[in-house]
Formats: C-alpha cells, structure tokens, sequence
C-alpha cells in the first residue's frame, strides 16, 4: 500500500511530463532490469508453453490497461481518480470469490459496498439528469481502467499461486516494455524517449522502483493466501 500510493503519485507526475507510453515503457526497463537477478534461477517456468501463453496475454492485456489508468491520472485529479480506481478492489474480490472460492463475512461483503458506494458519490462532481457531463475529468478513464486492473490483479494473483510470484511479475513487464518501446519506435519518438529519460531521470527512476516494488509485494502477497488488494 506504501509504494502503491507513492508510484502513483509518481506515475501522475511523470506522465504529464513525458507521456503514458513513455511512462510505462520506463517502468517496464527498471522493473526488468530491477528484477533479473531475481528471476534467473526461475527462467525455466519460461519455456513450460502453458506458462509462455499465459505470461504473454498478461503483458498484453497489463499494457492495454496501464495505458488507460495513466491517461485517468494524466487527465484528472489525483485526489479523485485514485478513489475511482479503487472500483478494482471489490471487482478483483468478486474474481477471487468466484474462481478461487474465496470467502468473506457478511460484514465485510457490507464494508465492501459502502466503499463502492463511496466511490460513485466521489466521482461525481454534482447530481443532474446530464450526469455524464458531471463526472470528474479523467473519472471515465478511471472507471475503465479499474475494471482492467482487476483482471489485471486476479491474473497477476493466479500466475503468482500457479507458476511463481515473481515469473508473474517479471515476464509480463519484459511483454509491455517490448510493446512500448515497439510503438514508440513506430511513431519515431525513441530519442525523445531516452531524451525524457535523462532530463527527468530522478523521478523516472523514483517511479520504476516504487512500481516494482508495488507489484512484487502484491504478488507475494498473494501466492498461497487470498487476495489481499494492495491499494
């Protein structure tokens, strides 16, 4: 939860600096790089094809949906978006009830939708029949964003119980860092990248690390437990 809410801070003030696809592309380099000695002696998960499959459609799909949750910070308030962001919470709990047959106390199925519930009135600036109008900027980004991240969650906690907590984290980062730096490539802005990186290069590297770490305690906290939101 520490370096969840300090990355994300982080993450609102480096993409408006240099972009999401640049943002996310460097938390993908620090992160692998980060993590490499770590992982080595678990490389050959790696080559098992059930594992392969599944890592790569997580890199994937956590890219998609990293780009639309920094697109919710870069565009609105940090104060609001990180509380619709939180939808991901009762979503992912609702994955783990479902697929993992987790189970929770009438209580804490109560608590859990007082949040939600919350979270609406938090994302709407005020009530009118044009409510759509009303939503805090960035809140709709938010709110796609966090239903992605819960998908994002519950992949991340089920490749960290059946393969490995950090082969979960460490292969779908190389996945989205090769796609981010594949798009930048493509568009031409790979020196404007590196540029970026230079210029900001304290709060680029304060990012990655808290990122990473952010993922890395999320996965090992899950692997042989329940799922237990970071943030």
């Amino acid at each position: 939860m520490f370096c969840w809410g300090i990355g994300d801070f982080l993450i609102q003030r480096t993409v408006r600096k240099i972009g999401n696809v640049e943002s996310l592309g460097y938390i993908g380099v620090i992160g692998t790089i980060f993590l490499l000695p770590f992982v080595l002696p678990e490389l050959q998960l790696v080559f098992e094809p059930q594992n392969a499959l599944f890592l790569f459609v997580l890199g994937v799909v956590t890219f998609f949906i990293a780009v639309i949750d920094f697109e919710a910070l870069k565009q609105g308030k940090l104060s609001v978006v990180i509380v619709v962001l939180a939808v991901e919470m009762p979503i992912t709990i609702l994955l783990g009830l479902v697929f993992f047959r987790e189970n929770i106390s009438f209580l804490q199925f109560f608590l859990i939708g007082i949040i939600f519930f919350g979270i609406i009135l938090t994302s709407v600036s005020s009530f009118s029949k044009k409510l759509v109008k009303n939503l805090e900027k960035g809140v709709l980004f938010a709110f796609v964003g966090a239903i992605g991240m819960a998908v994002v969650n519950f992949l991340t906690a089920a490749g960290s119980k059946t393969i490995s907590p950090l082969m979960a984290i460490w292969v779908p980062w190389v996945v989205f860092t090769l796609i981010s730096l594949a798009y930048l490539f493509q568009k031409k802005k790979l020196g404007q990248f590196v540029e970026n990186g230079l210029k900001f290069k304290k709060l680029v590297l304060a990012m990655g690390v808290f990122d990473t770490l952010a993922w890395l305690f999320f996965s090992i906290a899950v692997f042989g437990s329940g799922i237990d939101l970071p943030d």
